[in-house]
């Protein structure tokens, strides 16, 4: 049986509940972190970095928020703040690989290609098994114009990641770049054996195939290229294809 000083404190209670809800409603860092994490996956950019925001506002310490507000703020091309939220990152945790990654393709973002390297190489240090760190150097270098450089990170991102077809269309178009043409196609060749619906393979492969003089199979791509979303293609399709 309950006793009266028992059911007299659960009425004091559920009436204070009634007048500050918001005891029961108060969401925790980690609430708002998951909210955000869903948010995040979904592609909602914008409404996972606000979330991301409350979390840091109730944990200004952990690190992986500043982290996934910063990678919300890649997505939405808002590169310096994703900058300013990798270096806060980093600043809670210096060995925090992937911030270091994050940090360095918003410097490529932004043209600032050296410093994006530094970044990369850095985290390379604390991971020296991060294919992705491999592959964003290469394209800095790329970039940079240091071909030879670039092709040995897209082999060493190839090499711990068997199926990383970005670095293989990079491959193909250093070898574009230096006129191997035949061995570019067949570079692209494996690009699209593991991703048949990459649009920009088929343009590139396209390219490849015109120097090389065979415009049937040049068109052929250009034509499953505008398919598969690369709209650049109608240009060669229009100029070069009946």
């Amino acid at each position: 049986m309950i006793s009266k000083s028992y059911f007299f404190l659960s009425i004091l209670f559920f009436a204070f509940v009634c007048f500050h809800p918001e005891i029961l409603a108060q969401e925790t860092a980690q609430d708002y972190s998951t909210l955000g994490l869903s948010h995040l996956y979904a592609g909602e950019y914008k409404e996972a970095a606000t979330l991301f925001t409350k979390s840091i506002k109730k944990n200004k310490k952990d690190e992986l928020q500043w982290y996934n507000r910063g990678l919300c703020e890649y997505y939405l091309k808002e590169y310096e703040a994703a900058i300013k939220d990798c270096d806060k990152a980093i600043s809670i945790r210096h060995d925090y690989t992937n911030a270091y990654i994050n940090r360095g393709i918003s410097k490529i973002e932004l043209g600032n290609n050296f410093d994006a390297i530094v970044d990369f190489c850095t985290a390379l240090t604390y991971d020296p098994n991060s294919g992705l760190a491999y592959y964003d150097r290469g394209v800095a270098k790329y970039n940079l114009r240091q071909y030879s450089s670039a092709q040995e990170d897209f082999q060493s991102a190839i090499s711990l990641r068997s199926a990383d077809y970005k670095s293989m269309l990079y491959m193909g178009l250093i070898l574009y770049h230096e006129r191997k043409y035949q061995d570019a196609i067949v570079i692209y060749d494996q690009v699209l054996s593991i991703k048949s619906d990459y649009g920009i393979a088929y343009y590139d492969r396209g390219l490849a195939e015109k120097e090389a003089q065979d415009m049937e199979r040049a068109c052929n791509d250009f034509r499953d290229a505008l398919k598969y979303g690369y709209s650049s293609a109608s240009v060669m399709i229009e100029g070069n294809c009946r």
